[in-house]
């Protein structure tokens, strides 16, 4: 028997159909939202459907949820990493970045609202980052975007709580993808790899694991949290690659 509806945006990618996959697995009926064009050539896995809907059109996203009766969880996993420094990042990226991967959120919560009430058991997860607690080179508008998302965590779960709605946070490290491996020499990824008490990236799974942990009942508690999956990398100091040293 199925737990309820679970949604995740953005659940044509990597993270998002793991995510989704982690969900399904978990027992859920699970629906993923993701632009036309991301879905264009995407064949669901079997038990998931895939809906078409751009989360940064807010009259398309207002018509799609009243049409829904029921939903239960809420995963919005949507966004995207643009990379440009303070000097130079132009206020059309700006607003991009943020419109997806904060301003998105915050309607899509406002619209399911009064779904995730009625199921009694309701549950946000957004996907943050380790972006949004540790400044990188470059990542301004990301960045700004994912500490907003942790904070939109917290201030939703205070004002939910009356609901019975939960809202928790996952925010990821360095996440294995083949696009991450293109965009970095051998010698940037090693280097990467260093920053990590793990020295290895984590599998999309591992962060599915901690968003269908938190989409639980097992979680029915837990609240206003942002859950760092990251292998130790916001835990370490200028110590770590000694440490690496001397493990060798």
């Amino acid at each position: 028997m199925s737990k309820g509806t679970a949604i995740v945006t953005g659940g044509a990618g990597t993270l998002g159909l793991a995510i989704s996959r982690g969900l399904r697995d978990d027992g859920w009926n699970v629906v993923i939202l993701d632009r036309p064009e991301s879905l264009a050539d995407f064949a669901p896995p079997e038990g998931i459907r895939a809906d078409a809907l751009d989360v940064t059109d807010f009259d398309a996203c207002r018509s799609y949820f009243s049409g829904l009766t029921e939903l239960s969880v809420l995963v919005n996993n949507a966004g995207m990493a643009r990379l440009a420094p303070v000097r130079e990042i132009s206020l059309a990226h700006w607003d991009e970045v943020l419109k997806l991967n904060l301003t998105a959120p915050l309607v899509l919560t406002q619209l399911a609202t009064g779904l995730l009430a009625r199921s009694g058991h309701g549950a946000i997860v957004n996907i943050a980052s380790i972006a949004g607690i540790r400044a990188g080179f470059g990542r301004v508008a990301y960045g700004a975007s994912k500490a907003g998302i942790i904070q939109l965590t917290r201030q939703t779960a205070l004002e939910y709580a009356p609901l019975g709605v939960r809202c928790n946070a996952v925010a990821p490290g360095p996440v294995e993808s083949a696009m991450l491996r293109e965009q970095l020499s051998k010698e940037d990824f090693a280097e990467y790899l260093d920053d990590i008490p793990f020295n290895r990236m984590a599998e999309p799974d591992e962060v599915a694991d901690a968003v269908a942990y938190l989409a639980s009942e097992k979680a029915r508690y837990i609240t206003g949290q942002c859950l760092a999956v990251d292998g130790g990398f916001l835990a370490a100091g200028a110590g770590i690659r000694k440490a690496h040293q001397l493990a060798s």
